[in-house]
Formats: C-alpha cells, structure tokens, sequence
C-alpha cells in the first residue's frame, strides 16, 4: 500500500499486511484508516480493482518492454500528485523500500537473508519531514 505522505517515513513502522493499518494494537495503532473505511468494506472493493486495459497491452517482442505497464498509470499519477501537493525543501534523501510480494511478477526479487524473501525493490526521494515527492521501481 502507498500512500503520498508520512506512511513508513520514519522507517519504525511495523505493519507487515494491510490488515494491520486496522489493528487496535499499541504499536500499529492508526485512527486515520478506521475511521475512513471499514477493513471488509476496503477488502470487497479490492477484489474488483484493476488498473490495465489489455488493448494498450505492450508488445513482448522488445526486450525493454514495460514491466509495469498494468500500473503504468496509477503509478505515474500518484507520482504527479504528490510532486504537486507538496513543495520540497532542500533537505532530500534516496530511500529504498522493500515491498514483500508473493505474487508472479518478473520485477520480483529473491533476499535471501530476509524472512520473506520475495520483494519489489521501490527507491523513492523523500523529504527530511519524511514526505515522498517520486518514487520508482
């Protein structure tokens, strides 16, 4: 799950799924979630949530195709949304993100000194106060 603001800026946050943004838990403890949505309500619209149009799919002749082009456009507009929603200061730092990810994905990497070793590496320039202006995969 990303969010454009403060969601992981600090590095110590300790939610692994996404159930765990409605945990009553004192360490993943989160109003903001709960009180937007109910978790099953968020889970049902999930099931029917896609972003591709498989006539725009890529050709797969090329060896540089587009992996994420399922996403392409959510992705590039979040990014838009989040360089327009905040001006930067001149404090920025290069984060890399590891997303645990189970799925079939050719982007997918194998950590194996990690627990869950299957991750989408995810490099994201963020500001001092934590906010994320870009980010790429």
């Amino acid at each position: 799950m990303f969010v454009c603001g403060n969601y992981c800026a600090d590095g110590a946050d300790q939610r692994d799924t996404l159930k765990d943004c409605w945990s009553t838990l004192v360490q993943y403890l989160m109003a903001f979630y709960g009180n937007m949505m109910k978790q099953d309500r968020l889970f049902y619209k999930l099931r029917f949530v896609n972003f591709s149009d498989i006539k725009n799919e890529p050709d797969k002749t090329y060896d540089n195709d587009d992996q994420l082009w399922k996403i392409r456009a959510i992705f590039n507009m979040l990014n838009d949304l989040c360089a327009k929603c905040y001006n930067l200061t001149e404090h920025l730092a290069v984060d890399e993100i590891i997303v645990f990810f189970k799925g079939r994905v050719i982007i997918k990497q194998c950590i194996r000194k990690k627990h869950k070793c299957f991750a989408i590496k995810l490099y994201k320039l963020c500001d001092s106060k934590g906010y994320t202006y870009n980010m790429t995969v």
